[in-house]
């Protein structure tokens, strides 16, 4: 197992572990997570074989698993990280995020699929664990009894 990377915080706070055969990509990562708040450690390897090999011996709360230039094997470690680490937030990230790729990542137990030339800036919601697929939506308005319009008394005191 080569690691490309390691940052140690102060050991308090999450704990994320990114794997990315690009060692410029991997920088980037390792630099935006460790803006975040809460980020207590950062591990960095080059490749998905060896991010299943570490999650299985050190527990991470997020795994950011870069696909590209993994091809097939970055798929079965993701299926594999999720089995591993079935509470750990796993991130794919890939330079295509289509609908197909998400679906397919989804089934492989992945939270996220981040386009990564457009949307890192999502990955400080998803360590955050904010929902991120979906912004925030308003309430329902509340059932309406009585056939009064939506805003009007019903007549009822």
């Amino acid at each position: 197992m080569v690691v490309a990377r390691i940052e140690v915080g102060d050991g308090e706070g999450l704990g994320v572990l990114v794997a990315s055969a690009s060692g410029q990509l991997s920088d980037r990562l390792v630099d935006l997570v460790r803006e975040q708040e809460g980020v207590g450690r950062v591990a960095a390897l080059a490749s998905a074989q060896d991010a299943v090999a570490l999650a299985v011996v050190e527990p991470f709360d997020a795994i950011l698993l870069d696909l590209d230039g993994q091809w097939p094997d970055g798929l079965r470690a993701l299926g594999l990280l999720r089995a591993l680490c079935p509470g750990t937030t796993l991130v794919a990230l890939a330079c295509e995020a289509s609908v197909e790729a998400r679906r397919r990542c989804a089934a492989l137990g992945a939270d996220a699929l981040v386009d990564k030339a457009h949307d890192l800036h999502r990955l400080g919601l998803l360590l955050s664990r904010r929902p991120v697929s979906a912004p925030a939506r308003p309430s329902p308005p509340p059932a309406v009894s009585g056939g009064a319009a939506p805003g009007r008394p019903s007549g009822r005191p």
